[in-house]
């Protein structure tokens, strides 16, 4: 049996894909930051998601702009092209179409700047990507409490539209364990609480390796490296120059070849 489809349902629907799209550009980026590795892990096969992760945040974009410009067609809604690009003034939900408009503008920032990230350098490339969870923040609170019909209607949570954002947000790369979650019915405060989890994470994570790199530079330059993978403590000889740290990570070799105080093996 048909089912008729009017503009705004079509409009609904490609914002729906839309946030599918950024939640799923979210979890592949935190499984890049915590330098997942699909070859050492499940599926235990090489796959290049980090080309899936650009592709879909290139599609999120699309749909992102696609979504407003389908209003266009539809004689009830009455928006102009004005009120897409300045939303303030909206002829309905302006406030909702404004923290929409706010992600739109966020995602695009971020897409472009990661394509022009060699040109960027990857510092100031880091300081506009991790605006995505502002982008984020207003996406989903853009989709929990906009009216599809634009009829200022209360929102309705357990409709389906809305139960599918909810169940992206319930999919964030860093929600906290269900063992140790508090209790929260405010989207755009679990949001927050999520995201700001995530940066410690990643900032724990950052630390762990500068540490781990200090203390491998430090036995680097004390140590003898072992065949079964230990170090060594022995009293230098007279005239032998500290051991050569044989598994090193490429950066730490490159230091060592720059500095005259390691001995290097025929």
């Amino acid at each position: 049996m048909p089912t008729d489809i009017t503009v705004l349902d079509l409009s609904a629907y490609v914002g729906l894909t839309a946030v599918g799209f950024v939640t799923l550009n979210m979890l592949l980026g935190t499984l890049m930051a915590f330098r997942y590795s699909p070859v050492r892990q499940w599926p235990h096969r090489r796959f290049n998601y980090f080309r899936l992760h650009n592709l879909s945040g290139y599609v999120a974009l699309s749909l992102a702009v696609v979504h407003p410009l389908v209003l266009l067609f539809d004689k009830t809604a009455k928006f102009r092209v004005l009120d897409l690009l300045h939303p303030v003034h909206s002829p309905s939900q302006p406030l909702e179409n404004t923290v929409g408009a706010v992600a739109l503008d966020v995602v695009a920032i971020v897409v472009v700047t990661s394509y022009l990230r060699i040109r960027l350098g990857r510092r100031l490339w880091k300081s506009f990507h991790f605006t995505i969870y502002i982008a984020a923040a207003a996406l989903f609170w853009h989709s929990l409490f906009t009216d599809p019909a634009l009829k200022n209607s209360p929102v309705d949570f357990l409709d389906g539209g809305k139960l599918f954002v909810e169940s992206c947000l319930a999919q964030s790369p860093y929600s906290p364990p269900s063992a140790t979650a508090t209790p929260c019915r405010n989207p755009a405060s679990l949001l927050t609480l999520n995201a700001s989890l995530g940066c410690f994470r990643i900032w724990k994570q950052w630390k762990h390796g500068q540490q781990r790199y200090a203390k491998l530079c430090q036995r680097g330059a004390g140590g003898t490296r072992c065949a079964n993978g230990g170090w060594s403590s022995r009293t230098l000889a007279s005239g032998e120059q500290p051991g050569l740290v044989v598994r090193a990570s490429p950066r730490l070799l490159r230091l060592s070849r720059s500095s005259s105080a390691v001995r290097w093996p025929p």
